[in-house]
């Protein structure tokens, strides 16, 4: 058994190696004990209070990879296929097994079984939200076949065996499509961009898309659970997009969505791929040809000068970037007519292969997306090889045609076109500035029909210091600033070469570089700039490549035992210190509060990755920060949920509850987070729900833990100040908010490098606005708390020092101790060093490799065991 961050379960069933994939007793078995264990135990930790419902089966099992196997003595098996397991007595002896050994498991790791039970509530929540969703849908008319979508131009047969419908890309290859159709038995609906990843998010968001929705509308069969095949309007639903990459890319989102919540027009033959040509062949003396893949394009140009076919004089060979370059004329000779079409079907042998699949190539595992596009190159048909084709092409040309920059230039591709087009065209340094609009307009003609502000990006980012640290292009007006201002429009600004891109391009027409074709073939572009200098070294580049992100990973640093002195971390000016440490993942979203109270976001891969020892980049690269900002806190969460709140604490003693919808904003200069009063500060941020209980802990060793539930707590607007949460004496101060969780630890810190950890029943609920009492004694030695919260047995704390060093180590080498105790020595260093900060990590790391030398285990086999329990819970 392993739970994943999926959304689906996938539950293997065998008895005497006979695979039962009809299932049989004893999956019911299984499925009956692990759902009333989870439970139970559920309930025994508090985790579900008494006014929640249980969780049903699905969602405890949501994510969950389960092998079952029993065997027996005279199976029986029932169904056509006999391959659905019928003994009863099987059903009894799984349970009481699984019931049994689970429960046992789940006593002996309760950090992971509480993360298990969090995910099923996790998706309890989702699946209400969905209900809602889907009622919501309803009224609207979105599950009915009464109110068709605007945008849809159906058929007026009402025979849906004859009926086919055409999921188009954009509406400018809608446009011929509608024009080009048989309107008695073909419907189009236009798609606008690229739809939700489905695979990535829950039923809810699905059903609030705009694109999900049409479809579901225009199929009239409804979605998941309540999905009936024999309501579709449609026998023939044909993905129709670009025959380029991203076309591919589109094609792989829609059929992950077909997969997932509308399997049965898979399964029934519905669904088909439409395939449109790639280029047309121009001759002079026949008939044109449309060919579907650059080595038909050759055979046939082969083929046709043997024959004494001549091409046109211009644009002999065309290629097509979109549907919509074709009239409506070729678009039905080409792909819609039934009698010269190429259409595949989309077919399902494996349906396990299938859903393993679509969750390594559109889920949230990297590393095994990153794996599979480096280990495969496939060309097949059927629905999982259709996916693994069409997202390999996608990837790869991600990867190497747009994400990478070339070793040799230090450019990407793009970048290298408004170079080339900018020495091209005359837009040199010693000539007048030229606008940009024109310099976009030349670069989109020649070597880039992707629209203008990609182009205008990429110009932007050329002209820019804070972005390359020796500019390419220089400018004239407002190209943005080191924060998240972005320029001014591009009819507005001006530009030129720097005397430096000279250096690029100088002597690329003396046969220096090779040349290839243009999109059209009416022109050539050069393959890499002549580049007389190092511009990779010099300038850098960074690109996110399909499966392939990452940040510093926390496999960095080995755990150690405590007091321990650490490994470096990272390098710093002998001015600087590290103030925030904490584990993230690539596609959450960071929340930066600020002491001024305010709060600005950004995602984590925006964040550029480094080294254990790299030194980071400015914060004033990333955020558009003012002058007398700082940021205190730093937040990292998946998504902007409606159930759920922020709380902030400021150095006072101030608290405020906000729901965190409120702060799903994209204005690049930050919002209000909170309304500080004279000489406060904000210094504490947490998510919480409405029935959690809130500890705070001050700078000198008390705390108050109270409920912040809408009673005790009410929430309130973002400009606003909040209400008195503890109040302090001697000069003592907030220090930091946690959030309560059942048997857990209160777990703090000092600066001289002592630790300490108690039994949250230890601390009593009391109304918010006390003194409180005490979480740990401190003398001088010690000093004061640098942080607390609160903490499982399993988890780890990392420890980071005024030096840049980190310190590592388990929760469990700390014993627990009372609230009015001292602690013991958590890490060790000079005098003139001290501990700043410290973070929770969930995520158990490699063992210290001499720990592992001693215990006689090779570090192998250690780091693939923990590897395996990383990608089991774990995000």
């Amino acid at each position: 058994m392993q739970w994943t961050t999926a959304y689906t379960e996938s539950v293997h069933t065998y008895a005497n190696t006979i695979n039962t994939h009809e299932g049989g007793t004893h999956e019911e078995g299984f499925r009956g004990a692990l759902t009333t264990l989870v439970n139970r135990y559920a309930r025994e930790k508090n985790i579900l209070r008494e006014k929640d419902d249980n969780l049903s089966g699905d969602d405890v099992r949501e994510g969950l990879t389960a092998v079952i196997s029993v065997k027996l003595g005279e199976p029986q098996f029932e169904g056509q296929t006999k391959t659905k397991l019928g003994n009863t007595e099987a059903k009894a002896f799984v349970q009481k097994v699984v019931g049994d050994q689970l429960g046992d498991w789940f006593e002996r790791n309760p950090g992971p079984a509480k993360d298990i039970i969090r995910k099923a509530i996790q998706a309890a929540t989702a699946r209400l939200a969905a209900r809602k969703a889907r009622e919501t849908a309803r009224r609207k008319g979105l599950l009915e076949s009464g109110g068709m979508p605007g945008k849809l131009s159906d058929c007026t047969s009402k025979d849906p065996t004859i009926s086919e419908i055409f999921i188009v890309e954009g509406d400018s290859a809608g446009g011929s499509a509608k024009t080009g159709r048989n309107p008695h038995t073909q419907a189009i609906l236009p798609l606008r961009g690229k739809i939700l990843n489905v695979e990535k998010a829950r039923l809810d968001r699905a059903l609030n898309n705009t694109e999900v929705q049409a479809m579901i509308t225009a199929f009239g069969a409804g979605i998941g659970e309540e999905f009936d095949p024999e309501k579709a309007r449609y026998h023939k639903i044909v993905l129709m997009a670009d025959a380029d990459v991203d076309g591919q890319h589109i094609t792989t989102l829609l059929l992950t969505l077909l997969f997932r919540y509308m399997r049965p027009l898979i399964d029934l033959g519905y669904v088909y791929l439409a395939q449109p040509p790639l280029y047309r062949i121009k001759w002079a003396n026949a008939e044109h040809e449309y060919v579907f893949s650059d080595a038909e394009r050759d055979e046939r140009l082969t083929a046709g000068s043997q024959a004494g076919r001549r091409l046109v004089k211009e644009s002999g060979v065309q290629r097509y970037k979109g549907l919509g370059e074709m009239n409506h004329e070729e678009l039905w000779d080409t792909t819609m007519n039934p009698e010269t079409r190429t259409l595949l079907q989309v077919t399902m042998e494996d349906a396990a292969t299938a859903d393993e699949i679509f969750a390594t190539l559109m889920g949230e595992d990297v590393e095994a997306r990153r794996s599979f596009i480096q280990q495969n190159a496939i060309d097949q048909v059927d629905l999982q090889l259709e996916m693994q084709r069409s997202y390999l092409d996608y990837a790869m040309s991600v990867i190497v045609g747009r994400a990478l920059p070339d070793v040799r230039d230090g450019l990407k591709p793009v970048h290298r076109r408004v170079i080339y087009t900018m020495y091209d065209g005359g837009y040199r340094p010693d000539k007048a500035f030229s606008k940009c609009t024109r310099v976009i307009g030349d670069v989109m003609g020649q070597f880039h029909p992707h629209g203008d502000t990609a182009v205008y990006d990429s110009l932007v980012r050329l002209v820019q210091p804070w972005s390359l640290r020796y500019p390419l292009a220089l400018g004239q007006g407002n190209f943005g600033s080191p924060g998240n201002d972005g320029a001014a429009a591009h009819r507005y600004t001006e530009t030129k070469m720097s005397p430096l891109a000279m250096e690029m391009v100088r002597d690329i027409d003396e046969d220096t570089v090779d040349f290839q074709d243009n999109y059209d073939g009416r022109t050539q572009e050069p393959t890499v700039l002549t580049a007389r200098f190092p511009n990779l070294l010099v300038n850098g580049s960074v690109g996110i490549a399909v499966g392939m992100i990452k940040r510093t990973r926390i496999d960095n640093y080995r755990t150690q035992h405590r007091g321990g002195k650490g490994v470096k971390d990272a390098a710093l000016r002998a001015d600087d210190i590290v103030e925030h440490f904490f584990v993230t993942t690539t596609h959450h979203w960071l929340l930066f509060f600020t002491n001024t109270g305010r709060v600005y976001r950004a995602k984590t891969y925006e964040v550029p990755e480094g080294g254990r020892d790299a030194k980071g980049q400015h914060l004033a690269n990333l955020l558009a920060l003012a002058p007398d900002e700082s940021v205190t806190q730093i937040l990292d969460l998946r998504e902007f949920e409606a159930d759920r709140f922020l709380v902030l604490a400021t150095r006072d003693g101030l608290v405020k509850k906000t729901a965190l919808t409120e702060y799903d904003t994209n204005r690049t200069g930050g919002i209000i987070a909170i309304k500080l009063r004279d000489e406060d500060e904000l210094v504490s941020a947490l998510i919480a729900e409405s029935d959690d209980d809130v500890l705070l802990i001050s700078k000198h060793g008390m705390s108050v833990r109270f409920t912040a539930s809408d009673q005790a707590l009410r929430p309130m607007g973002r400009s606003t100040s909040g209400v008195r949460g503890m109040n302090f004496r001697d000069g003592d101060q907030l220090l930091q908010a946690s959030r309560i969780t059942e048997g857990g630890y209160v777990f703090v810190v000092t600066e001289g490098g002592y630790a300490k950890r108690t039994a949250v029943d230890e601390y009593r609920v009391q109304n918010r606005g006390g003194f409180g009492i005490k979480v740990a004694k401190l003398d001088e030695a010690r000093g004061d708390l640098v942080g607390g919260f609160i903490v499982d047995e399993g988890d780890e704390v990392l420890a980071v020092l005024a030096s840049g060093k980190v310190v590592r180590s388990n929760v469990a080498e700390v014993p627990a101790k009372g609230r009015n105790t001292m602690g013991v020595v958590f890490a060790r260093f000079p005098e003139r060093d001290r501990i700043i900060g410290i973070a929770r990590n969930t995520e158990r790391g490699l063992d210290d490799a001499e720990a592992e030398s001693a215990a006689g285990e090779p570090a192998e086999t250690d780091a693939a065991e923990h590897a395996e329990d990383k990608e089991s819970l774990n995000e």
